[in-house]
This record gives structure tokens, sequence and C-alpha cells, in this order.
């Protein structure tokens, strides 16, 4: 949901109305371009689809799909690539001159896994990263960031987010149960709110939604990459109402609600 709202402030203030996608050919990867492009167009109705590519996971050799993208001429790219997939994509287009002929929209670029395995983390891209030492731009946040690269000697990477973000909901829900038992735990779970270094601003907390048991109002944003530290500038936040909102409208048209 996230990018397709910031992406369709972005395209409109810059009239992109061609868009092209190449994701990953599984479930993942074309439920979350659908995602995209839903939002985008309805935000953003004028955009047109010129092409979408569905290469296989785990393709060692993106040429063919490079280059059908840049035949089509579209003023932006979206991209559900993640991991080494991505690492992998985006060396490769690099070489095609690729980010200097069209716009890319892509999640997870500036993960610092991802960083670590691409030379030269290419500038002017649009991503976003469930964590960042910047986002949000706190004392807890950074503090956090420090102790986990003495402790480990690499930055912390969106999975260490999600890891320590889940043993501080089970202390939580266990010092509120009164016990470590199944039952007890799930209940005291529902409904939780925490506090973290990547709880959304101003109050800096974190929900367990009670209805799907999903951790919500964690900082969310998009931004623009650079070559060097943070690595992301122009941070945009997302706020929640909006997310949610959108979401119910992405469930309602796969008629999940």
């Amino acid at each position: 949901m996230v990018a397709g709202i910031y992406a369709a402030q972005i395209a409109k203030a810059n009239k992109w109305v061609k868009w092209g996608s190449i994701s990953p050919d599984y479930a993942y990867g074309r439920d979350f371009t659908d995602a995209f492009f839903t939002i985008l167009q309805m935000k953003y109705p004028e955009v047109k689809i010129v092409t979408q590519m569905w290469p296989k996971l785990f393709e060692p050799d993106y040429t063919s799909h490079i280059t059908a993208a840049l035949n089509a001429k579209p003023d932006a790219i979206f991209s559900a690539f993640w991991g080494g997939d991505l690492a992998t994509f985006l060396e490769q287009a690099q070489m095609f001159g690729f980010f200097d002929q069209v716009k890319f929209f892509g999640n997870g670029i500036a993960d610092y896994s991802v960083l670590k395995a691409v030379k030269k983390v290419p500038a002017g891209l649009y991503t976003g990263s469930r964590y960042l030492r910047n986002v949000p731009d706190t004392k807890e946040n950074q503090e956090f960031c420090d102790k986990y690269q003495k402790k480990f000697g690499d930055l912390p990477t969106h999975w260490s987010q999600e890891c320590y973000t889940g043993v501080l909901f089970m202390e939580a829900a266990a010092k509120k149960a009164g016990t470590l038992e199944t039952e007890p735990m799930i209940k005291a779970l529902e409904g939780l709110t925490i506090k973290a270094p990547w709880g959304s601003p101003p109050k800096g907390t974190i929900t367990m939604r009670a209805k799907d048991h999903t951790p919500i109002h964690y900082a969310e944003a998009w931004g623009m990459t650079i070559a060097n530290p943070p690595y992301v500038k122009d941070i945009q936040y997302i706020d929640w109402d909006t997310i949610l909102q959108h979401e119910e409208l992405i469930y309602k048209k796969r008629g999940w609600i």
C-alpha cells in the first residue's frame, strides 16, 4: 500500500503517466505489483501500464527484461524484487544505464543487506524499507542502530527490526498475561501497544492489531537513494490512517471483506 501511495504523489507532481513493472513471477511478486498499480491508478487515474515483465524467482540474468523495459519507453518502472534478486537486478541495470533513462520505484533498496551486496548504490531511485537508521530520525532509533552495529559488526536490517519487535511484544505480553501459556499469551498480545525505536512519530509505539495479529503503526516512509550514508534522503512519512484506508480498498477489490 505504502509504495503506491508514495508513488502517486511523486508521479502526479512530475506527470509520469507511462508505467511498467519488472517483478518476480510468483504470488508475492504478482500480489505486490497488483496492489501497487491499483493504488497508483486510483490516486492518479491518468497512469497507463505500458509493459509488465515477470522473470522467474532467482533469475541470474535480467538482460532481456532490462532491454525490453527500455524499449517500451516508460516514464517509470515499479519492481517487487527483494534480497538477492534485487541486488542482482540493480547491478545489471546499472551496466545498461537503466536508471538514467527511467525512474525506478522499488521497496527494500535501502535495506542494509541489499546495500552491502551492491558494489555501487545507484542514486535517485525511490525506495522504502521497514528499517533505516534515520526512520524515524530519533535518539532511540540511532542508539539501537549503534548498539546493534557494535555487537554484531554490521548494520541492522528490516529482519533485525522485526525480530527485535517480536521480542518486545513477547516480553510485554508475558508480563500482561502473567504466564507463558499459549492461549493467555495470544489474548494478551491482541491489541497490545508497545514502545519501540521505530514506532511512528510522535508516540513511538507499535500496536498488535487484534483481528489478524498484524503489527501496525511502525514508521513507514519512502525517499530517494543517495550513494553514501544515510543512503536515503527526502524522507516522506506515510501516516497509518491513510495506509489502513487503502488496505481496506485493496481487500474489498480482492473480495476479502
